[in-house]
């Protein structure tokens, strides 16, 4: 069975430095979780692609290899999409909405709607 990444928390802060702030936390939450989706929709993209290739143009000769191929990212796709960390990340973040997190990131409300898309889809 192949892994792929996942998000992973924010990491622990080391004895020696102070805990991050409850900001820098949700940053780092709502940025995993943006970087998890971003690759899960890639990685489906691909595996669309694959499929219409499959379908319009690919060699008859080639239906093995490309079947293998299909099932690996099938398979990768859907560790992805069932990865129980994202329903954590995204009920995470959903708590954070209340957090301004500075101009460069959606506000709460935007992050909110996003994190209960995920939880729904999970």
């Amino acid at each position: 069975m192949t892994t792929s990444p996942s998000p992973s928390p924010s990491p622990s802060p080391s004895p020696s430095s102070s805990p991050a702030s409850p900001e820098t936390r949700a940053t780092a939450r709502w940025t995993a979780l943006r970087a998890h989706v971003t690759q899960t929709r890639t990685l489906g993209g691909v595996l669309g692609l694959l499929e219409w290739d499959q379908q319009v143009t690919m060699p008859s000769g080639s239906a093995g290899s490309r079947g293998l191929q299909a099932a690996m990212l099938s398979e990768q796709h859907h560790e992805r999409e069932a990865d129980p960390r994202v329903g954590e990340l995204a009920a995470q973040v959903l708590e954070d909405a209340e957090l301004e997190l500075g101009p460069d990131l959606p506000d709460g409300p935007t992050r909110a709607a996003a994190a209960r898309v995920l939880l729904r889809d999970h």
